[in-house]
């Protein structure tokens, strides 16, 4: 039994060496928002449900370097606010074992932090608290059915029947209800009959509550069509059995806006347009939509070329998405990945190949991944 009330905070999907939005702006947005965790708000406990990286990258790019100072700077804070801080394996063909990082640091600076890296389905159990945790990473199984079985054994084999807190990386079937049906996504009514306070869990980017169940979404905004608010959740459990949970919005999220084109001119649009660019930062996302006849869309690239300080693409009625980016540059040394081919990691490449051409939403992500597996 908890001997006394506990303040967690829960972060997931912060995709760290994202093609889109920047390993150096997301690191400045996630310093700013833990920061005030230092001294003014009091915490008890991070996890970092899965996810922290969106992909594999070689040692030499300059993000690695920035990632590794940034773990250390949050193992420092942690240590110096005495915060626990647990990091879950999310999806393979996002962090790829590379959270391991941390207990590198943790080693190698010797910060005196309590810190574990979970990729296994298992339980921890917190005697000096009378905390229990059940972390259940990403594609455990390859049905969310034998999971469950060996969470059911794993707590017969703890001696528990319930635990107080689960930490997970997937989905649940209110979140996507088009995919309910999958043979991955897992069942709300197994895991709240095990779990005395909350089931956090990422993979899904929006936030959303369903009974006990927590989906804190990404932490940043990564892609048109997940632009809603974006952040954690910070909760407090109590020694009787309740518990507090509330979202805490990242304010520095970048921008990802679609502006629905008006009937009007291509002078008064660009007019309308430009009223509108003043007031985002550099670097901001922007889809126009509208009929593709529109005139503005007719004229996209002389817009783009107009204001290039921002990231355009466009939608027409026939939902279609033209992407077309701007001021990035990429060198084609760094394309290079000396990966072998194999039966278990060929999904997983093209998927990845696919990702990287294609703006993919969590839905697709996960029909492209099935799809994948069973016809390889």
């Amino acid at each position: 039994m908890l001997r006394s009330e506990k303040r967690c905070l829960f972060i997931s999907d912060i995709h760290l060496f994202h093609r889109r939005n920047t390993t150096p702006e997301i690191i400045a947005a996630l310093q700013a928002f833990l920061e005030p965790y230092r001294r003014d708000r009091p915490l008890d406990l991070l996890v970092l449900g899965g996810d922290v990286f969106d992909r594999l990258v070689e040692f030499q790019a300059s993000d690695v370097h920035d990632a590794c100072l940034w773990v250390a700077w949050l193992l420092e804070l942690c240590a110096q606010a005495g915060i626990r801080i647990r990091v879950l394996e999310g999806t393979p063909r996002h962090d790829w074992g590379q959270s391991q990082i941390f207990l590198t640091i943790v080693r190698t600076l010797a910060i005196p932090v309590d810190c574990k890296y979970i990729n296994t389905l298992s339980i921890e159990q917190m005697d000096d608290w009378g905390l229990s945790i059940l972390y259940v990473p990403d594609e455990w199984s390859d049905t969310a059915d034998k999971t469950y079985r060996q969470v059911i054994e794993t707590l017969e084999h703890c001696g528990l029947t319930q635990v107080d807190v689960a930490v997970m990386h997937g989905m649940f079937q209110y979140q996507l209800p088009v995919a309910a049906m999958m043979p991955c996504v897992h069942t709300e009514s197994d895991y709240l009959k095990i779990v005395r306070y909350v089931i956090s869990i990422g993979h899904v980017h929006t936030y959303s509550t369903s009974n006990r169940i927590i989906a804190q979404g990404s932490f940043d905004r990564l892609a048109h069509g997940e632009e809603e608010a974006k952040g954690g959740v910070e909760c407090t459990l109590y020694p009787d059995g309740q518990y507090t949970a509330r979202f805490i919005e990242n304010e520095r999220a970048k921008p990802f806006l679609t502006w629905t084109l008006k009937p009007m001119t291509l002078e008064a649009s660009i007019v309308w347009i430009e009223r509108k660019v003043r007031k985002l930062p550099r670097q901001a996302y922007v889809r126009l939509k509208g009929p593709k006849d529109h005139p503005a869309l007719l004229a996209f690239d002389s817009i783009r070329q107009q204001f290039p300080f921002i990231h355009w693409s466009k939608l027409a009625d026939t939902d279609v998405i033209f992407e077309e980016t701007t001021s990035l540059s990429v060198d084609p040394a760094t394309l290079y990945r000396g990966i072998t081919f194999t039966a278990d990691n060929l999904p997983i490449l093209l998927l990845d190949r696919i990702q990287s051409r294609h703006d993919c939403d969590t839905v697709q992500q996960t029909l492209l991944d099935n799809i994948l597996r069973r016809v390889l």
